[in-house]
């Protein structure tokens, strides 16, 4: 029988146990291209890397074997040259071809919180963002001005991995799909909640101005607004997966050419929409605009 003492000495035990995790973790703050490298390289599963200012990043920043916290504090993490300026339009000169996270920690959790990403135009899917296994969380997450005209997920590409996106926007990202992200690989699932998808470009390919989802996406409580795509689904193109739009607005956004799908193109799977709202979305074809949220070509 369990007497007093054996559950204060277990409460003891358990309290002992989590102040030790607690005193394991660190944090250390970096403030420039150096600091930050050296942190990601001889930080501890579990420590927070936390920035003091804007940096500028000169090759890739990959996380492989460990879970991180990056607190941004508001600061931003570029590359030397982004894909798009300011007004999102491309830059004449070169972008730098790399872009800013590559992370593939498989059983970890990583953390972003509270900073803007701006990528290049890498020669893979991903030009801000890659998460390719593991468990990657944004929390207050800008990422913007990614991506190019040939590959996949212009700000980020999820491929076999778990995201977790609050509170972020993912703006004025260029892709060949999925300009704003591209959700596709086996076992990829992306929750979005309290997020704002706008002026993202699929320049061509499968589609998807803002999103190509091939596999599970679940979206809670987010807008989507003047997003374009040259060919399927202005904001959404579903490629057989399966997504879930609950109370999200889709307005402005655009499809062009010969394929519709204003607001969504819906190409196999299954797509299910609760309590949303639509309101000019268009079709583009040869300069006659059409108002057109939603297009199915096949699925439920």
């Amino acid at each position: 029988m369990k007497t007093r003492s054996t559950h204060v000495i277990a409460a003891w035990v358990l309290s002992a146990l989590l102040s030790a995790v607690a005193a394991r973790a660190a944090t250390v703050t970096v403030g420039d291209y150096a600091a930050l490298t050296n942190a990601i390289a001889v930080c501890a599963d579990g420590d927070t890397i936390s920035l003091t200012t804007n940096i500028t990043v000169y090759a890739e920043l990959s996380i492989t074997t460990k879970g991180l916290t990056f607190e941004g504090n508001h600061h931003t993490i570029s590359v030397p040259v982004p894909s798009l300026d300011e007004s999102g339009v491309m830059h004449r000169s070169a972008p730098s071809d790399f872009r800013v996270f590559y992370v593939s920690s498989g059983g970890r959790t990583n953390t972003i919180r509270n900073l803007t990403i701006k990528g290049g135009s890498p020669a893979s899917e991903g030009g801000g963002i890659s998460n390719v296994g593991g468990t990657l969380v944004l929390e207050g997450v800008t990422v913007t001005q990614s991506g190019g005209p040939d590959y996949g997920g212009g700000g980020i590409a999820n491929g076999s991995g778990t995201l977790f996106m609050r509170d972020c926007m993912i703006s004025r990202n260029i892709a060949k799909d999925g300009g704003g992200f591209h959700n596709i690989g086996a076992g990829a699932k992306i929750f979005v909640e309290r997020c704002t998808l706008s002026d993202n470009r699929c320049m061509s390919g499968w589609g998807g101005g803002a999103v190509e989802n091939g596999s599970a996406l679940y979206v809670n409580n987010s807008t989507f607004a003047a997003n374009e795509c040259n060919e399927l689904g202005g904001a959404i193109n579903n490629v057989g997966g399966i997504a879930y739009f609950v109370g999200c607005t889709f307005v402005g956004n655009m499809a062009s050419g010969n394929h519709e799908g204003g607001a969504i193109a819906h190409n196999g799977g299954n797509v299910t929409l609760v309590n949303s709202l639509f309101a000019y979305n268009y079709h583009n074809s040869d300069g006659t605009y059409l108002l057109n949220d939603i297009t199915s070509y096949s699925g439920t």
